[in-house]
């Protein structure tokens, strides 16, 4: 592991409309047809549970900082390893996406990951057999479930605050904005991968988005049911 609202529930459920089909938040993850904007989002208001619970403010959203998180997302989905920097210009760094984003920061900070969308306990081996394309755990030989949206975020998010370099941007009281990416991607072995980014920001100015023709989205978290 290397070291975002307008939406209206239904039913005690959040839905997105994506690619012509409608997510759920329990629904299993398919990379042909990820739900980019949903699994954002729930990476996100996973990641504000996580800090109130530690007695943090929650991160406010920003769709600029979306879109940074975004730009390296598209590029880090490709590019092995995946990493915080980039060989284009203007867009190499953390700091460069977030001001060609349109923002002014003061503080910039980035978490990265790639993580599989199957559902693999810690420490466990798993493959596949031949002619078959369900992957399987070495323990039982039982086939691996597939994350769902939930799920994966709550995984990733356990990931970066089990690294103390990525946990240390999740509670920082200093960062007060949060924008979030995912692109699916592959392993080196074609398992199907998520490629996951966070982009921190703290306004230069204090009241930056006071006069912003674009001011933070302010909408409710998303609700379920029941590291580089």
């Amino acid at each position: 592991m290397i070291h975002a609202r307008a939406i209206l529930p239904l039913a005690g459920l959040l839905l997105f409309v994506a690619s012509g089909w409608t997510a759920e938040l329990t629904d299993t993850i398919d990379a042909a047809r990820l739900d980019q904007p949903l699994l954002a989002r729930a990476i996100f208001d996973e990641t504000n549970r996580v800090r109130v619970e530690l007695g943090r403010k929650p991160f406010a959203r920003e769709q600029r900082l979306d879109e940074a998180a975004d730009t390296q997302a598209n590029i880090g989905a490709l590019f092995r390893p995946p990493s915080h920097t980039n060989p284009f210009p203007l867009i190499a760094t953390p700091e460069d996406r977030v001001r060609f984003a349109g923002l002014d920061p003061l503080r910039v900070s980035e978490n990265i990951a790639l993580l599989s969308i199957y559902d693999v306990p810690r420490n466990t081996t798993v493959y596949w057999l031949k002619n078959d394309s369900t992957l399987r755990d070495s323990r039982t030989g039982g086939p691996v479930r597939l994350h769902t949206y939930a799920s994966f975020a709550k995984a990733i998010v356990s990931e970066w605050m089990n690294s103390p370099g990525h946990r240390a941007n999740i509670v920082d009281e200093k960062l007060r904005y949060l924008g979030c990416a995912v692109r699916a991607s592959k392993s080196k072995d074609d398992m199907d991968m998520i490629f996951a980014v966070q982009a921190f920001f703290t306004p230069r100015r204090k009241n930056a988005f006071a006069q912003s023709q674009r001011p933070p989205a302010n909408d409710g978290p998303l609700r379920s049911p029941g590291g580089y």
